[in-house]
């Protein structure tokens, strides 16, 4: 941000650093030489006097000097030996007032063979360790360079992960025909009508001696009458088998394995269309018997509801048993008729869906009675809100190697992937309602998927809210706010305020407001601020969708365009390193929430 919302305007402002954190030196590095310059920025241009102190772990102060008026850091002491290793030291900036204090991490690289300083990139790091899931990601037919302009109309297919496929299953009437093709064809070739067998005349012609005893004869006179019997036993009992597994393998190929859900959620469009029967008609249609599930631990709870994390198994819990992670959403014992009609609202609206790579698909459902139990795929990662803010500290310290680390493109990818989920869930006429990063979960390879569909609507273009419950106030339009108005255009509201939790690394929207002055201060024109570390093109983004006007606010089909625009490029649009220590990004609950009481969602 590019101001503190908690800090008193009567005192002196800190100085804010503005510099790349991480810095990059060789081991023969000459005593002396130059290797950064720290800058800063001061509101009230106060003369800045630079120290540096040393760090908690690893620490690497004593390599280094700072001239106290200029900020220029140079090597003090020789770095031979030290190659490969990560040092940490504080670099401290006082304005004659306040101390401001950010630490920086020294990647010293090893020496080449002539002794020459290893040139690193100012930051960027090669493209294979960027973005290597780029290809997991896109899922393009043909490999996509690292950041050349990609096609505005991409299909909704390129996005989905690459997904082993199963061998098909042989059908019963094709294993017939096979069968018979093959002994037709073995008949051809052997059975020659025009050839005479002298077979039988050599036997009768052969030495009595020689002749072979008729112990054979004796045998298939004994085994004639019974042989169809053991081949009935054997020949039958393979074939309901082979049905079996037919009947049981679905035709949808996702990351996880539905053969042990004997249905895909296709098949609701099938037999659940205008039937007028509601969950209870359809349910045979999707239903996992619950004794199949075994309960493990808890994701995640509110206060009704909770998600489990569980093993679903096909059969007798047996070490031949296939089994399955997935995750179980569930009511506690305190929840009324109110929270079951809700549950069961998002059980339909799930059930419409096909599987999509950004959104969290629904497997199976226990309804036949109480608890009611929706079965989806288990996503390992979690919320991206928690996601983003343990970021954190693997930016500020380095505690992770280089490509595990959240870049500029991650960040970006995460937006234009939720923008392709919201693309095709407004394409089903579903009003999500709820969209934050709290209700985004993120898998395998930094994949996203939008999930938490209780408060979406089906087949509505407009909504209006009329029941009594707790709000995200923050992520809501401005309609939505003053006349309870929700729809495809209050989603894209929505996933602004999303994107701004994104850039900032999960922090809360308006920090420091109450929910009341948070309404206020939206109908009076008030907007999020730019991020210190954000770049223009990726805030407009942002505040294109918060326009009063919601018919001047872009579709989700422009989001995914223009995202794919930035995502294309090879600018950082948000330069991490310039992630603020200060302020209120680390603030991520506001004021008199964390009781509950606000009457908001957060």
């Amino acid at each position: 941000m590019s101001k503190c919302r908690n800090v008193n305007p009567t005192f002196n402002s800190p100085p804010v650093f503005d510099f790349k954190r991480e810095i990059f030196v060789s081991e023969n590095t000459p005593v002396g030489q130059m290797v950064t310059m720290v800058r800063t920025i001061d509101k009230e241009k106060d003369i800045i006097t630079y120290g540096i102190d040393p760090a908690h772990w690893n620490d690497g102060s004593k390599y280094f000097r700072i001239d106290e008026k200029t900020g220029q850091i140079f090597v003090r002491e020789s770095l031979a030996g030290q190659g490969g290793n990560f040092l940490n030291m504080y670099i401290k900036a006082n304005d004659g007032h306040q101390t401001a204090k950010i630490e920086a991490v020294i990647s010293v690289s090893k020496a080449t063979d002539k002794g020459q300083i290893v040139h690193f990139p100012d930051i960027h790091l090669p493209p294979s360790q960027i973005f290597n899931t780029n290809n997991i990601l896109m899922n393009k037919t043909e490999t996509r360079p690292y950041h050349p302009p990609t096609p505005k109309d991409v299909p909704l297919e390129t996005l989905r992960p690459q997904r082993k496929q199963r061998p098909p299953i042989t059908k019963l009437n094709t294993f017939n025909n096979r069968v018979k093709n093959e002994t037709k064809n073995q008949q051809s070739i052997t059975v020659k009508p025009d050839v005479v067998d002298h077979r039988d005349d050599h036997y009768e012609q052969m030495p009595t001696e020689d002749k072979p005893h008729r112990h054979s004869s004796l045998l298939t006179d004994i085994l004639w009458p019974i042989g169809p019997y053991i081949l009935v036993s054997i020949f039958v009992p393979t074939l309901c088998l082979i049905f079996c597994i037919e009947t049981t393998t679905s035709s949808f190929t996702g990351d996880f394995d539905v053969s042990l859900f004997k249905n895909s959620g296709r098949q609701f469009h099938e037999t659940s269309a205008d039937s007028g029967m509601g969950i209870s008609r359809i349910s045979n249609q999707w239903e996992f018997p619950r004794h199949h599930l075994r309960f493990m631990h808890i994701l995640g709870q509110g206060c009704f509801g909770q998600v489990w994390k569980c093993e679903a198994f096909n059969g007798n819990q047996t070490a031949a048993t296939q089994t399955q992670i997935v995750a179980v959403k569930t009511l506690k014992e305190n929840a009324g008729e109110k929270e079951k009609r809700d549950l069961l609202d998002e059980l339909q609206v799930m059930k419409i869906l096909d599987p999509h790579p950004n959104v969290v698909t629904l497997i199976a459902c226990c309804t036949e009675r109480d608890p009611v139990y929706l079965i989806m795929e288990y996503v390992p990662y979690g919320k991206l809100q928690k996601y983003l803010a343990d970021s954190r500290e693997d930016i500020a310290y380095g505690s992770k190697q280089p490509h595990e680390k959240l870049e500029s493109h991650d960040l970006i990818s995460f937006a234009y992937q939720i923008a392709k989920g919201m693309e095709y869930l407004s394409s089903k006429g579903i009003i999500h309602r709820d969209l934050a990063a709290r209700n985004i979960l993120v898998g395998h390879n930094k994949i996203c998927k939008i999930a938490d569909f209780g408060l979406a609507k089906y087949n509505q273009e407009i909504y209006e809210r009329k029941s009594e419950g707790r709000l995200p106030i923050r992520w809501m339009a401005i309609e939505s706010l003053k006349d309870f108005i929700f729809t495809t255009k209050s989603d894209v509201w929505s996933f602004g305020i999303l994107m701004w939790e994104i850039v900032t690394l999960g922090c809360t929207p308006y920090p420091g407001w109450t929910a009341s002055e948070v309404i206020k201060k939206v109908s009076e024109g008030y907007r999020l601020e730019k991020p210190e570390h954000c770049k223009r093109e990726m805030y407009n983004i942002m505040y294109y969708c918060w326009d009063r006007n919601p018919h001047h606010r872009p579709s989700f089909s422009e989001l995914v365009c223009l995202l794919d625009n930035l995502f294309g490029s090879d600018d950082e649009y948000v330069e991490l390193d310039r992630f603020p220590d200060h302020c209120y990004y680390n603030l991520l609950k506001p004021p008199g929430c964390n009781n509950g009481n606000s009457g908001e969602k957060l």
